[in-house]
């Protein structure tokens, strides 16, 4: 079950319902190391305290899994280009 103050969408009224397509767009925005800019995780400065640890320890988790994945495609194009340089 999902805790509503855990997903913070900015350009709504704070009591609105959380839906799936704003679930996907925080986890999309974290995952793209794009960063929060209309959508967020609640973090303790708004009032949510600690009942939103999990999604925090999540949308850590997705950031480092987000930016292993753009340096290893960085790396991976990089060796390509390198290596038809080369030839």
């Amino acid at each position: 079950r999902t805790q509503p103050k855990c997903i913070v969408v900015f350009d709504k009224a704070t009591t609105v319902a959380i839906n799936f397509v704003d679930a996907m767009h925080l986890s999309w925005t974290t995952l793209s190391t794009v960063g929060y800019g209309v959508i967020g995780p609640g973090l303790s400065s708004y009032g949510t305290g600690s009942q939103c640890t999990g999604i925090n320890l999540l949308m850590a988790f997705e950031s480092f899994v987000g930016v292993c994945f753009a340096s290893v495609t960085g790396a991976i194009i990089f060796a390509k280009v390198a290596r038809i340089q080369s030839s």
